[in-house]
């Protein structure tokens, strides 16, 4: 007998009542387990929120995306759906609705509640582990991953946050049955089964130096790099002109900074009127910046999921949380069908996001996740 079971679903009805009914009928049996689902924002997330709780009840681990991930690859449009179930393995989610002034104190009652409901005194990062999902448009990524990691030091945390297709204009998290601006669910996991947090990504820094010389780290804006306008500097650096800054540009050529000698993406979300760059991640003056170069993304996927077997044995089920700007370079390069078939070699559950997070970092380009064994 298997120690754990997954159910999955897809479906692309853009009716809300027809889709959760059909994943429903694809995930839903008679087991306890965990549901998490993965929604495109193109949805009413009014009438989407009823629908889910209709059928899955309150405790669903749940975003918008900016496109979903299945176990065929990339998809857009539509709802993701996986059910675990294990007699091995303990879930339980929490919600903060609003984490405008969230604070350590927060996050240490969750963690004080967690010791309490599942009988721990201290945690363990070995049987212990936990996903976040966090409103992308909060610019309080940083700032959520970094008070949960310290509240329930050691154990690994991974994450995404949840995305509206580059409208940049809300992201919402699920809870109840309603759909929520700036908040962040955290699913606290306990599992005799083994598991592993990672993290890649497939770029490498370059000579190329930026330093931040004005920005407003509360917006993520940068207006100065090594003394001029943004935009026009980055351009410079790139060689090429400032009106061809774009998306794709930016998945292309994005900066790292070296924290703890590892390098983490700070990725550009847009160039603004006045040449100023907004980011994705927190960014602050002084900062000393490198322009990144690729990789083979696919080559690099593949492998990762290829050291994950290693040390896991056979792989249950990965959910992944993968930058958005990753699959526009995949889509500008023509290679959705080649990163479909690594996607399909797994069983992977996931979404494009606008931010990742592993660990106690906020990043970008990125994808992280979450393996389990069997």
């Amino acid at each position: 007998m298997d120690r754990i079971s997954t159910n999955w679903g897809s479906t692309s009805q853009t009716d809300e009542k027809i889709a959760v009914e059909e994943i429903f009928n694809q995930i839903s049996d008679n087991k306890d387990g965990q549901y998490i689902i993965f929604c495109s924002p193109e949805y009413n997330t009014e009438s989407l929120g009823k629908e889910l709780f209709d059928k899955f009840g309150p405790d669903i681990f749940c975003c918008t995306t900016s496109g979903e991930i299945s176990k065929s690859g990339y998809s857009k449009g539509g709802i993701v759906g996986l059910k675990i179930s294990s007699s091995e393995i303990k879930f339980k989610n929490y919600f903060i609705q609003d984490i405008t002034n969230i604070d350590l104190k927060r996050t240490n009652e969750i963690a004080e509640n967690i010791k309490k409901e599942f009988n721990i005194n201290d945690f363990d990062p070995a049987r212990h582990t936990g996903m976040i999902l966090i409103d992308g448009l909060s610019m309080l990524e940083d700032k959520v991953i970094s008070l949960f990691s310290k509240s329930l030091d050691p154990i690994e945390i991974s994450g995404g946050s949840a995305g509206d297709n580059l409208n940049f204009q809300e992201t919402h998290i699920y809870n109840g049955g309603k759909f929520y601006k700036n908040s962040v669910s955290f699913l606290f996991i306990e599992s005799e089964i083994p598991f592993l947090n990672f993290r890649t990504q497939h770029f490498e820094p370059t000579e190329k130096k930026l330093v931040i010389t004005e920005a407003d780290p509360a917006k993520r804006i940068v207006y100065e790099i090594n003394g001029e306008k943004a935009a026009i500097e980055y351009a410079n650096i790139l060689g090429i002109e400032v009106t061809s800054l774009n998306p794709q540009v930016f998945a292309r050529y994005p900066v790292m900074l070296n924290i703890g000698n590892s390098w983490y993406i700070r990725s550009i979300a847009k160039m603004n009127d006045d040449y100023s760059l907004s980011f994705f991640c927190a960014i602050d003056n002084g900062l000393v910046l490198t322009v990144a170069q690729g990789d083979d993304i696919t080559k690099n996927l593949d492998n990762t999921f290829k050291i994950l077997k290693k040390q896991l044995g056979e792989i249950s089920v990965i959910i992944a949380f993968d930058c958005i700007l990753r699959k526009l370079e995949v889509e500008q390069n023509k290679i959705v069908d080649n990163m479909n078939e690594v996607f399909s070699k797994v069983n992977v559950i996931g979404f494009s996001t606008y931010g990742e997070q592993c660990n106690s970092v906020h990043v970008n380009q990125t994808l992280t996740g979450l393996a389990f064994g069997s």
